[in-house]
């Protein structure tokens, strides 16, 4: 029987309605982007000749709350509006459909810290052996470091934190928001249509494990964060519950804004994990391990709320059913 969404979309169908509001996102992320940069730009300066200032003023200190208020506003535009307009026209206006639940506990959310400790030490072997391919790769190598260069100032300029109180911010801003955002478009809205329209559920997770690499443009962290991205899909799919990804990615996230925070603090040129992680290859070998006893542990502890999920969606399916059939008749 083929699959069909809440409101009989086929699965082509649903990726054509979720592609095509990716894009809408995306252009109005621009053009919002553009409207917020434009008061900043010199006057009498064309849209042509725009990107030869923008790069000063992005760069400029005094700038760095737009900065900030872009990023969030793209993410917002270009990945959460996108799932949710997706499931509405395909699944209906509940948030249900995107993954959100009550149905989440605390053993649940405890055992995504070390799955996400432990996860960061195998994608710092992914890293290394990343940079070992690429140096029999030099021309690929070099475009390599020069997307890595670029990251890093953007990084930079949007990470600045004059104290605590500007953490806790860029916390929120950098840290939880994109996590939020992307999540909801990643794992709630595109793995979960590709597991039930495939019926293949790794290969869905890591489709979208690469989707989810592919949009951070890099080339020597790809495979960290397709792992990254892996980990996320495998936790939604033992939870099936959205905000555990969100939590995870925000503490992924959390945890390289503190780092950078650590470093501007006390002026250092690297971050101070990778001081430890850079050569210990073997520490990622055994996080392997590690993580597969972990999410052994995670599937028994959320036995119960999967099946409080799956009893929720199965009334939701019945009133769905039965207000189709009054609308009908």
């Amino acid at each position: 029987m083929q699959y069909k969404s809440n409101k009989g979309y086929t699965g082509i169908g649903q990726l054509g309605v979720l592609l095509f509001a990716i894009g809408i996102g995306l252009m109005v992320a621009s053009i919002l982007q553009w409207l917020l940069l434009s008061p900043l730009l010199p006057k009498g300066v064309d849209f042509e000749n725009a990107a030869t200032y923008l790069k000063d003023i992005l760069a400029n200190p005094e700038h760095v709350g737009m900065v900030r208020l872009i990023n969030v506003v793209s993410a917002f535009v270009g990945f959460f509006l996108p799932a949710v307009l997706y499931s509405f026209f395909c699944n209906g206006s509940s948030f249900f459909w995107l993954g959100f639940s009550k149905h989440v506990s605390l053993k649940q959310l405890a055992l995504v810290l070390p799955i996400v400790l432990f996860s960061g030490m195998f994608a710092a072997t992914l890293h290394e052996w990343s940079e070992w391919i690429l140096n029999y790769l030099p021309s690929l190598k070099k475009i390599a470091e020069g997307l890595e260069q670029n990251y890093d100032e953007q990084v930079y300029i949007i990470g600045q934190m004059r104290g605590p109180i500007d953490l806790m911010l860029v916390l929120v801003l950098l840290a939880f928001f994109p996590a939020f955002f992307e999540e909801v478009l990643f794992r709630g809205a595109l793995q979960r249509l590709l597991e039930r329209w495939w019926k293949f559920p790794l290969l869905a997770i890591v489709f979208t494990a690469v989707l989810f690499s592919l949009i951070h443009i890099s080339i020597s962290l790809f495979l960290s964060r397709a792992w990254l991205g892996f980990i996320l899909g495998m936790l939604y799919f033992y939870t099936r519950n959205i905000w555990v990804p969100i939590f995870a990615h925000f503490f992924n996230n959390a945890i390289a804004v503190i780092q950078l925070y650590l470093m501007d603090a006390k002026k250092h040129t690297q971050m101070p994990a990778d001081e430890v992680m850079e050569s210990n290859w073997w520490i990622g070998i055994l996080a392997l391990g590690a993580l597969f006893f972990l999410f052994r542990i995670l599937k028994k502890h959320s036995e119960d709320q999967l099946m409080q999920i799956h009893t929720k969606e199965q009334v939701k399916l019945s009133q769905l059913s039965s207000s189709q059939n009054i609308a009908s008749s």
